[in-house]
């Protein structure tokens, strides 16, 4: 059966790029989340039921 269609597969060495490019944007995920996780243990506790002003 000839069937006029392109095989989809990348240029050589993509697999690694983008294994790479998901390792990368991993530790840049783990750090913000770490970031933020960090920021949030230094403020203070919310003071509930006391009303400024």
């Amino acid at each position: 059966m000839d069937v006029d269609a392109a095989a989809s597969v990348g240029s050589v060495a993509d697999s690694y790029v983008n294994a790479m490019t998901e390792a990368l944007n991993g530790t840049f995920k783990a750090e913000l989340i770490e970031h933020r996780a960090r920021a949030l243990r230094s403020r203070p506790p919310p003071t509930r039921g006391i009303r400024g002003g």
